[in-house]
């Protein structure tokens, strides 16, 4: 598909586009929502997450980007391997080939380090002393603080609030 399309960027475009539409994403996890716990209405409770993700995805609380990051990550970790994609600051003359010192998974570790630590920052958590708990009296803290229904220059800061939350509800719950 790299080859296909030249670039990393448009393959992965094409790629969430073709594969992960925001429809089939939110059909999936609401049947994982309602899978995974007992309720006595569960077909209400699918359609009531549905019904949730639908308007987070409409508000751009939650964008598939956020959604898909890990898939994003290891999409680029390929690139970069096949040399259509280069980090930040890398060396043009290498052609983005991973170095013989560093694994794949070695650098998706260390992006998905580097990404958990950002998201303790931006929830105001030290990442040595934080449970679950902890991270959700963070997060709803801080959404009531910059939720755009009650600041509306809170937008842009709610939704890095809510990509930090996803990233650690992941690394806590994968």
């Amino acid at each position: 598909m790299l080859r296909t399309f030249r670039s990393y960027e448009s393959a992965r475009e094409i790629y969430f586009a073709e594969y992960f539409s925001e429809q089939q994403i939110i059909r999936s996890a609401s049947e994982r929502f309602a899978q995974d716990r007992t309720f006595r209405f569960p077909d209400l409770a699918f359609q009531n997450a549905v019904d949730v993700l639908e308007r987070l995805f409409s508000r751009r609380i939650l964008e598939l980007e956020t959604v898909l990051w890990s898939i994003g990550a290891a999409l680029f970790e390929i690139a970069v391997a096949a040399g259509y994609a280069r980090r930040s600051g890398e060396d043009y003359n290498t052609g983005g080939r991973a170095d013989d010192g560093e694994s794949t998974a070695g650098r998706l570790d260390h992006e998905a380090d580097r990404l958990e630590s950002w998201a303790y920052s931006v929830l105001e958590l030290d990442p040595e002393r934080s449970d679950m708990s902890m991270i959700k009296r963070a997060y709803k803290g801080l959404m009531l603080r910059y939720h755009p229904d009650v600041n509306p220059r809170g937008l842009d800061k709610a939704k890095e609030i809510n990509r930090a939350y996803s990233v650690l509800l992941e690394a806590v719950w994968p």
